[in-house]
């Protein structure tokens, strides 16, 4: 079974009497979407061997599946759910090692204990369903992004050596004064059900950005921040004093959000701050605030 398409043109390919699947290729870009019924079997399919994006929009197990040498990027959509642990593999093959890109959507919560991800991968994202421990997973070496979606709530334990961004989107709200930051990591995103302390926590020195989401409401005085952090902002919620926090020196974006209404007119800011903004709710004087020169 061989999808036969012209450039730019979209094709259809029936499997079976009553089932089909719809395909959708792109030459110039090298993409290929994909939406097909669970009881179609992909063993007979011969991938294009230039295909770089492949998206299954269906829940079905992909086994025999051969994939193309050149396929880089790797999407399951919101219906898929399947077993990816190694005792029943989502492949029946070695995942290709150009692959490079990998994501599952909000329909998937499998465990991933076991699970072989290709040594070539760089980017990982779970959808909004996935709330399944990570304490145990093997990462690959050359992982550098993980993305986790609105259910997860898990100890962040043995995160990516190589990680430079990670992120929580939802309900992760647990405390983090133990966690182990990988050194390489540089972006850091909590999502919005996130409200544990920070004093104590150890950042990574190669932190650059860091997002504290929509419920964070919890004291900063003491907290001490990444020399090398250049983006800090607060979420809606926030609303505690910020006099006597010691701002790192290499701050240049600072945020706060719609509920914080805090005096600042004493409060030492970074020489190096070139974007500071305060949300709605902000209603302090500032005749006597002393700006940085920078800004």
């Amino acid at each position: 079974m061989v999808p036969r398409c012209a450039s730019r043109v979209a094709c259809r390919l029936d499997v079976g009497t009553s089932e089909t699947s719809a395909i959708e290729q792109w030459a110039e870009s090298g993409g290929l979407r994909l939406t097909w019924s669970a009881a179609a079997s992909l063993g007979s399919v011969i991938w294009p061997q230039t295909l770089k994006r492949l998206i299954f929009s269906s829940d079905m197990l992909v086994t025999a599946a051969t994939w193309p040498a050149s396929l880089q990027q790797l999407s399951f959509g919101g219906d898929f759910n399947k077993s990816i642990a190694e005792e029943v593999p989502i492949v029946g093959a070695v995942w290709p090692t150009s692959l490079q890109q990998l994501s599952f959507g909000d329909a998937f919560n499998q465990p991933i204990v076991g699970a072989v991800w290709p040594s070539s991968l760089q980017e990982l994202s779970f959808g909004d369903a996935f709330n399944e421990p990570i304490v145990g997973a093997v990462w690959p070496v050359s992982l550098q992004e993980l993305w986790f979606g609105h259910a997860f709530n898990q100890p962040i334990v043995g995160a990516p050596a190589s990680l430079q961004q990670l992120s929580f989107e939802g309900n992760f709200n647990l405390p983090i004064a133990e966690v182990r930051w990988p050194a390489s990591l540089q972006r850091l995103s909590f999502g919005y059900s996130f409200n544990q302390p920070i004093v104590g926590v150890v950042w990574p020195s190669s932190l650059q950005r860091l997002s504290l989401g929509r419920e964070f409401d919890q004291h900063i005085v003491g907290v001490v921040w990444s020399a090398s952090l250049q983006q800090l902002s607060f979420g809606y919620y926030f609303n505690q004093t910020i006099i006597g926090v010691i701002w790192p020196a290499s701050v240049q974006q600072l945020s706060f959000g719609y509920s914080f209404n805090q005096p600042i007119a004493e409060v030492v800011r970074p020489a190096s701050v070139q974007q500071l903004s305060f949300g709605s709710s902000f209603n302090q004087p500032i005749a006597e605030v002393v700006w940085p020169t920078s800004l």
